[in-house]
């Protein structure tokens, strides 16, 4: 699921455009999207989303630069990948920043559920259960009301 923060705005004073830097808080666990999924949609499912990439844009209306982060499937550990250069960045703490512009986000595993070894894989298999879900909602004349991914 992508989250985009509207960073550039138009003044009402001038009319002018500029880069709104508020610090938005959003959360890098425990997301909880359960009251935003339509009633067909909410069975046996997990709703809770983790926090998994952000893209950052530093400058202003006029012209910047993108950078992304990204958590790893393989080692749990974030990374941040400044065109060439790939770095793993220290502390958590600087996921949450005024640069972000898109958020990403996917569902969170349940206890047990993911390892390393199997998270690839587990990841293809829900897919795969989300796409009958899909397909049944078609067969039935209709999708359930919600508005994102789910993947």
């Amino acid at each position: 699921m992508a989250m985009t923060f509207h960073r550039f705005v138009k003044s009402p004073k001038t009319g002018s455009l500029y880069k709104e830097e508020a610090l938005v808080n959003y959360p890098r666990q425990n997301l909880e999207m359960q009251d935003y999924f339509h009633e067909d949609y909410k069975m046996n499912s997990n709703h809770k989303y983790e926090l998994y990439g952000v893209a950052r844009h530093m400058g202003d209306v006029t012209g910047g630069h993108y950078i992304a982060s990204a958590k790893s499937l393989i080692d749990n550990k974030w990374y941040e990948f400044n065109d060439s250069v790939v770095t793993q960045l220290k502390s958590e703490k600087d996921i949450v920043t005024r640069q972000a512009y898109v958020i990403f986000y996917r569902r969170q595993a349940q206890g047990d559920k993911f390892n390393q070894e199997n998270i690839v894989e587990m990841s293809v298999q829900e897919r795969q259960e989300y796409d009958t879900n899909v397909e049944e909602y078609l067969a039935k004349g209709k999708m359930p009301k919600c508005g994102g991914d789910y993947t």
